[in-house]
């Protein structure tokens, strides 16, 4: 803006102080007059307007980096107390699942080599699926940028 006495511009800080002093209603209703009169005398023809908004206040929470670390903490905190819980869980089960193969073994009168190997195997089998398990949850929670 020219001032008209002088030829100068009018100084920001200036603007900033007469939008504080007005408040975001009063603006906003100048806007409108405004822009309502162009429309009218057809300097524009209001379909794209672009304005300055810095008078309006938004709500936009900017995190510091120690406020965002302690986020992540927690968060990650979260999911390794998940992690530890379905990991616990999955320990149970296949504990049970041993247990019950076992009993067959010990419960047998008539304890053969080929029942031994064949149970054997079926612990083998649950132990090897136990540690697939794992690996893919491992897999599935690795973050590509931390390695």
């Amino acid at each position: 803006m020219l001032n008209r006495q002088k030829g100068q511009v009018i100084d920001p800080s200036t603007l900033a102080k007469i939008r504080k002093r007005l408040g975001c209603g009063r603006i906003e209703k100048i806007n409108t007059d405004v822009t309502s009169d162009l429309i009218s005398k057809k300097v524009i023809d209001g379909k794209i307007l672009l304005t300055d908004t810095t008078c309006l206040e938004k709500n936009i929470a900017y995190p510091t980096e120690v406020s965002l670390l302690s986020r992540v903490i927690k968060e990650a905190a979260l999911v390794s107390q998940n992690v530890k819980y379905k990991k616990d869980m999955a320990v149970n089960k296949a504990i049970v699942k041993a247990k019950q193969i076992s009993k067959v073994y010990y419960s047998t009168s008539k304890k053969t080599d080929k029942l031994l190997k064949d149970l054997s195997q079926k612990l083998l089998s649950l132990a090897k699926d136990e540690i697939n398990s794992a690996a893919l949850v491992v897999n599935v929670w690795q973050i590509p940028y931390l390695e």
